[in-house]
């Protein structure tokens, strides 16, 4: 899966590369999921993640995860039509 690679990289220090990588996952997700699918709203949480560790550094390896599981659980807790708005 692409999107581990990205972390992997991140993990690794190189963000430019975790950055390049998810900006083509979104990309193909918003084309083929739509902007509100679970797993494009993952990938953008990441990207920005991933963008302001490459600006800072001060963000650790587990942040963007902790993000997408957040933003996981507000997702079951809303109804799907909320989510179209």
């Amino acid at each position: 899966m692409r999107s581990n690679l990205a972390a992997a990289y991140w993990q690794a220090g190189r963000t430019d590369k975790a950055i390049t990588l998810e900006e083509a996952i979104l990309t193909d997700r918003e084309r083929i999921l739509g902007t509100h699918h679970p797993n494009t709203i993952t990938v953008r949480s990441d990207l920005v993640a991933y963008r302001r560790a490459g600006r800072s550094g001060l963000l650790g390896a587990a942040q963007p995860r902790a993000v997408g599981v957040v933003l996981r659980a507000w997702r079951c807790l809303m109804r799907p039509r909320e989510l179209d708005e």
